[in-house]
Formats: C-alpha cells, sequence, structure tokens
C-alpha cells in the first residue's frame, strides 16, 4: 500500500500535469486566434478597394484565376490559386455592367480590376 505523504505527492504532480497540459492548449488556441486576426489584418486594407490592387500584390504568388459566377454568366467573385492547398477566395461588389454578364464566362482581368472587393478569404487545407 502506497504511504498517504507519496500518495499526496502524487496528486499534486497529476495537477500540475494537468494544469500544464490545460496552460498549453489555452496557449495554442491563442496563437492560432492571433494568427486568424493577423490574416484578416494583412487582408482589411483590402475591403472596399479595386481587384487590380490586390491582384498586383499577388500576382507573383497567382497560379490560377478562376471566376465564379453565380447566377451563371454573371461574375460575382474570383478564385487566385496559389497552389493545390492555397487560394484566395474573393467576392466582388460593383462590377461594371458592360463586363458583368459574359456568356463565355471568360473575364478578364483588366476589364473588371474595377470591380470593388467585398470580401476576401484564404482558404488552406
Amino acid at each position: 500500500m502506497i504511504e498517504p505523504i507519496k500518495k499526496g505527492i502524487l496528486i499534486i504532480i497529476g495537477i500540475i500535469i494537468i494544469g500544464i497540459t490545460y496552460l498549453g492548449i489555452k496557449t495554442f488556441g491563442y496563437s492560432k486566434e492571433i494568427t486568424e486576426d493577423s490574416k484578416k489584418a494583412k487582408f482589411s486594407k483590402y475591403q472596399n478597394s479595386e481587384l487590380i490592387l490586390f491582384y498586383k500584390d499577388f500576382e507573383k504568388e497567382i497560379t490560377e484565376i478562376i471566376w465564379t459566377d453565380e447566377p451563371p454568366i454573371k461574375l460575382s467573385g474570383v478564385i487566385f490559386k496559389i497552389n493545390e492547398n492555397k487560394y484566395y477566395e474573393i467576392e466582388l461588389d460593383s462590377i461594371p455592367k458592360t463586363h458583368k454578364v459574359n456568356l463565355e464566362r471568360d473575364w478578364k482581368i483588366h476589364e473588371v480590376g474595377e470591380s470593388n472587393i467585398r470580401s476576401i478569404k484564404l482558404i488552406e487545407r
């Protein structure tokens, strides 16, 4: 049988280990929140600005441009693909009327670059 003092020490050690584990989990969650906030802050300067500004700043990273249209043939946004696991998803506002609808669905950045950015999401898988 374990002596009462040894039993007490084991309980205290167990509480300390649980406390350190809990603190580590909370700290990791806190750091993830800081990372998410810094990503949001990075893109906040593009909120309500023209698409062409964002495109010029990230042009070297972009490997593919995928136009999004909802309903079909009516431009609603764009996806700038960086690699297989990372892309920027952008919703647009104030799209020039002359280029909003495109039956071929092949918009050009220079045609719609004046569109305002409603929202930006960085998607990482």
